[in-house]
């Protein structure tokens, strides 16, 4: 779902199909910002958006998410979940081993290829031009990436040169299969063995791509680039059924050089990886991951998606605090989780990962060397199916912390920067910015301080924290001359900060406007300048917040002189 010729995809992405065209995708290249404007300026942009949401390849593959919690459970001396089984699997390729897939080249009596079969297979499957490094081979890549867990062979079949011109061919989903199928066909006739892609051996070819000639079209138009399913069933070659395929252009820039890096990307969706980019920013948060995530612009994999394919087991972050050394992911399989306290009833799927992200391998290109750390929010539903993804809840799957806290990916959906990197002399926990509370706002307790210079090899302590037990409020009295209030409660604590309608107050530290009187009460001070701040018939929230990141919120009214309880205390 990339375009070569736009790399660093720096605003939220949408992503279309035009069902009437018979796009069934499973993903789409997206646009460039030339045709994002056209769109919006057209008024076809929110129309292509909800489209887009039907495809559905901005989810994660169920299975990945259900085995890698399953991990993580057992990991914490944790049982099974009770009545749960492995969900209903998507056709996905196999994440490990020796794989096959081929390569279909097809160009047309009026737009003959620019690239030889060899140069291709050789980008495919060998060892490419290393001046496109780290990009100079889809077979490098992902060694590389999976640490020689996942070595991809196969076969480029080609060039099939159509007997008619391309303009003759059906822009539907039949006329594209049977493009395909021709094409197929011809090979067979030719002898070649279909039956060395079915992987698992379970009658499916799992993943296949095919690359046409000829200029590309409009954005999601039929000579477009996208993945999609075979349709047809009843067309079976050497007994067997077709599954995924991607359908892409031999250069973006017709006729030129030929390049993996699309096909790089596409072949994460066939091993069941969503897009982590944005496709609609008016819903939740924005920016998806700042372009620092294979599925979000280039690079390598993440340690989240690592994860989820097998690729690495995180070490499981304890509760006391304790010095870990993470050697450089792009070179090695290692990364830190931080599941939040241990001794909680129930594991929330709610968790934070950290990797030490130094510019190696399939890392060269990123903006700096650090830890990198997420949320990840990989919560399952009653059938199995995940809850979250980053372009249409309220709550990303998967979220980089900015280490600087400027939000800027969250807030304007920039691209991440250096600044996002946690470095030497940084922190991570329930009272920085941003912090480690969970997604309801109760606080995790993730940790992590005394972060050491960056480099191939990092160390830093983590914690994961122990249970937080939040202030309470069981009283709050306006006092007069001078003005002021008087909190009544429970679990206050020495440092504690107090907002008032978002604006931070004052802290128990400075005593002119927040005084601690013990671990039950708190006054606050200030008369007239207080005074304002509450006009009467409001609600004007008051958060007091502990060090430890346990805190609470109540309204108060000084027109009716009650308060209550905020729907969203924690």
């Amino acid at each position: 779902m990339k375009v070569e010729a736009n790399r660093n995809i720096g605003r939220s992405l949408v992503i279309l199909v035009l069902l009437a065209l018979g796009i069934s995708a499973m993903a789409l290249q997206p646009p460039t910002e030339e045709q994002l404007e056209q769109y919006w300026l057209d008024g076809t942009l929110q129309q292509r958006i909800e489209d887009a949401k039907a495809i559905g390849n901005h989810r994660i593959a169920p299975q990945l998410l259900w085995n890698s919690n399953q991990k993580i459970r057992a990991a914490l001396g944790m049982e099974p979940e009770e009545g749960a089984w492995p969900p209903d699997h998507w056709i996905v390729l196999p994440s490990s081993g020796n794989v096959k897939v081929f390569t279909l080249l097809i160009d047309f009596a009026d737009h003959p290829h620019s690239n030889d079969a060899a140069s291709i297979d050789d980008k495919m499957y060998g060892q490419g031009l290393a001046h496109h490094f780290p990009e100079e081979s889809h077979r490098e890549y992902y060694l590389r990436s999976s640490y020689g867990m996942l070595d991809i062979g196969g076969s480029t079949l080609g060039w099939y040169t159509t007997p008619y011109d391309r303009q003759y061919v059906e822009q539907t989903t039949s006329g594209r299969e049977a493009l395909i199928w021709e094409a197929l066909q011809h090979f067979d006739s030719e002898g070649h063995d279909f039956t060395q892609y079915d992987n698992d051996g379970d009658g499916v070819i799992e993943y296949f791509l095919v690359i046409w000639t000829g200029p590309h079209g409009d954005w999601a138009t039929f000579w477009w680039g996208y993945q999609t399913s075979w349709q047809n069933s009843a067309r079976r070659i050497d007994g067997k059924r077709l599954g995924l395929y991607s359908w892409q252009w031999e250069a973006y820039n017709y006729p030129g050089e030929f390049s993996p890096y699309v096909t790089i990307h596409e072949t994460g969706h066939a091993l069941g990886l969503p897009d982590y980019y944005d496709y609609d920013d008016s819903i939740g948060p924005r920016g998806g991951v700042g372009n620092l995530d294979q599925m979000d612009g280039y690079g390598d994999h993440g340690c989240f998606s690592k994860f989820v394919l097998g690729w690495l087991d995180p070490v499981i972050c304890t509760n006391d605090w304790q010095q870990y050394t993470l050697r450089a992911t792009g070179d090695h399989p290692e990364a830190l989780l931080i599941p939040g306290p241990w001794d909680t009833p129930e594991w929330r799927n709610e968790y934070f990962m950290v990797q030490n992200r130094y510019r190696t391998q399939n890392d060269v290109e990123y903006p700096n060397d650090g830890l990198v750390i997420w949320h990840v929010n990989a919560f399952l539903d009653s059938w199995d199916y995940f809850y979250y993804d980053n372009s249409y809840t309220d709550f990303k799957l998967l979220r980089l912390m900015e280490a600087d806290g400027l939000e800027e990916i969250e807030n304007y959906g920039s691209s991440a920067d250096a600044g996002d990197y946690y470095t030497q002399g940084d922190t991570f926990g329930p009272s920085t910015f941003p912090d480690s509370s969970y997604y309801d706002g109760s606080s995790s307790g993730a940790s992590v301080r005394n972060i050491g210079p960056s480099g191939p090899t990092m160390t830093f302590e983590a914690t994961g924290g122990e249970a937080v037990t939040p202030p309470s409020v069981t009283d709050f009295r306006k006092k007069g001359n001078p003005f002021r209030f008087k909190i009544y409660g429970g679990v206050f604590q020495y440092g504690c900060d107090v907002y008032i309608d978002g604006q931070l107050w004052g802290s128990t530290t400075d005593r002119s406007r927040v005084k601690y009187k013990s671990e039950t009460q708190l006054v606050l001070k200030k008369g007239k300048s207080l005074k304002n701040l509450f006009p009467k018939g409001a609600w004007v929230p008051v958060r007091i917040v502990n060090p430890n990141g346990g805190e609470v919120t109540i309204e108060y009214d000084r027109g009716s002189k009650q308060w209550r309880l905020a729907n969203w205390t924690i």
